[in-house]
């Protein structure tokens, strides 16, 4: 699956019609590769592309709100509803088959489907080239070692495996035979773009930011008591906006009122515009054990957020400590808490400095995810697989 330089597209564009690329995701996890697929497809050059989206949805979630996304943005969708995946698999191979029947592709793209192994099967099983996506440790975290060692199993049966960095690369858990690319994640820098007036000096209050998943659910509470702590000591930290799945459990909004921050605290939920979310931010804090996705740490850092992460951030090669962000080593609640304090109070001290480093976020991710950058990149590895494919009939 090795990217290699080469005239392809010209090839494929006198050779063949247009490259029908399917891509698929659970209803969970579209949400933390969002920009990674809704923008990706969006982006692929339409005189050479035509693409699909299918959304496995189950009991753990409802894809209806991407469903819309989806199709606000001219891309067919499928979906293929199963209340147990990984209980139904043969089931879940035959539905599957039949998406993969009506639309045709030349090669599919699939996020690492925690549940949906069966993707990987139907795809094999009708001869159709199948990529996966690997964005980390963080991918597994969690599983038992049975269901982590089925899903690296599947995606051995993948015709290619794409790392989303060198550290995502470096982390896979096994001796693969499959080959893995390392391909960066596209961001829209001018979606997740900063307003005109963000700046440290001319304010006196900062806003906090988390985009969540419902993998993120059960560090919730600890977030929020972290900001609790926190806005007590220093009230110049105004506001904690938590956006994204299970972030408006009732659950959490108890835990909201137990610290008597209500006021202080907005639980989102999911949002269709999170760009204008990530604009009322200063900072985001991404510090939870089960990070499963650093997409939202490089939108924010487009929007020119300052991002602050624990150990198990995907991408530690991007975020340089004290430059374009922050790193939290401590895991207690106490010593996480003052960590914050340290950087929130320097930042009022030091308008000027947390100023440079805003700036510094976003020119990390326009260098290296741009649409300029990564699309062409994309392109081309779809088209070579194409061309392969066609070579072989």
């Amino acid at each position: 699956m090795t990217v290699k330089s080469g005239d392809i597209k010209s090839k494929i564009g006198q050779e063949r019609k247009k490259v029908n690329v399917l891509f698929t995701s659970d209803a969970l996890s579209i949400a933390g590769i969002r920009s990674l697929i809704l923008d990706l497809v969006v982006k692929l050059d339409k005189k050479r592309f035509q693409c699909a989206v299918a959304v496995i949805k189950s009991l753990k979630g409802s894809d209806a709100f991407y469903n819309a996304e989806l199709t606000d943005r001219n891309v067919p969708v499928k979906s293929l509803s199963l209340s147990h995946p990984q209980a139904l698999f043969p089931i879940g191979v035959k539905r599957m088959k039949r998406i993969i029947a009506a639309i045709d592709p030349d090669v599919i793209c699939t996020s690492l489907l925690t549940d949906c192994f069966f993707v990987v099967r139907a795809a094999a099983s009708s001869d159709i080239p199948i990529i996966s996506l690997f964005r980390g440790a963080a991918d597994l975290s969690g599983l038992s070692r049975f269901k982590k060692r089925i899903l690296l199993d599947h995606l051995e049966f993948s015709d290619g495996i794409i790392a989303l960095s060198e550290h995502a690369k470096k982390s896979y858990p096994r001796e693969s035979a499959t080959p893995i690319a390392v391909l960066p994640p596209m961001i829209d820098v001018s979606r997740f773009s900063p307003t005109g007036s963000r700046s440290f000096g001319a304010k006196q209050e900062l806003t906090i930011g988390a985009v969540m998943t419902a993998k993120d659910e059960t560090a919730l509470p600890m977030l929020i008591e972290i900001f609790g702590t926190i806005r007590n000591r220093l009230p110049f930290v105004k506001r904690l906006i938590i956006a994204g799945e299970g972030s408006n459990q009732a659950s959490v909004k108890q835990v909201v009122s137990a610290f008597g921050i209500s006021e202080s605290v907005e639980l989102l939920g999911p949002q269709e515009d999170i760009a204008a979310v990530y604009r009322r931010m200063d900072f985001l804090l991404s510090i939870t054990e089960q990070e499963s996705m650093g997409m939202a740490v490089l939108e924010a850092m487009s929007s020119r957020v300052i991002p602050i992460v624990g150990e198990n951030c995907l991408m530690p090669d991007i975020i340089i400590n004290g430059k374009n962000g922050f790193y939290i080593t401590h895991k207690d609640l106490e010593g996480t808490a003052r960590m914050l304090e340290g950087i929130f109070v320097d930042c009022v001290r030091n308008p000027a400095k947390f100023n440079k480093i805003a700036k510094a976020a976003r020119e990390a991710v326009q260098e290296k995810f741009s649409s300029e950058t990564v699309v062409p990149r994309y392109e081309e590895l779809f088209l070579r697989i194409a061309m392969n494919r066609e070579s072989a009939k």
